[in-house]
């Protein structure tokens, strides 16, 4: 599994000076969050149907006015 990236950052800002006072290495943040297959799966699912619908439909519509 693969180690998850940290950066530096300030932890504790002094705005008498404007500077950071204090630095720590923290977990990067990330776009996606992590998540168990399982739901992704199921997100997936859930976007499919629907789309699944909408084609069936319009296939549908464009049968029956021909």
């Amino acid at each position: 599994m693969p180690t998850q990236p940290h950066v530096l950052q300030c932890v504790e800002f002094d705005p008498q000076t404007a500077t950071c006072a204090v630095q720590a290495w923290v977990p990067a943040p990330t776009l996606l969050p992590d998540i168990p297959m399982a739901d992704v799966l199921q997100l997936l699912g859930a976007a499919a149907v629907p789309l699944a619908v909408a084609w069936g439909a319009k296939l549908l519509g464009r049968t029956t006015r021909d």
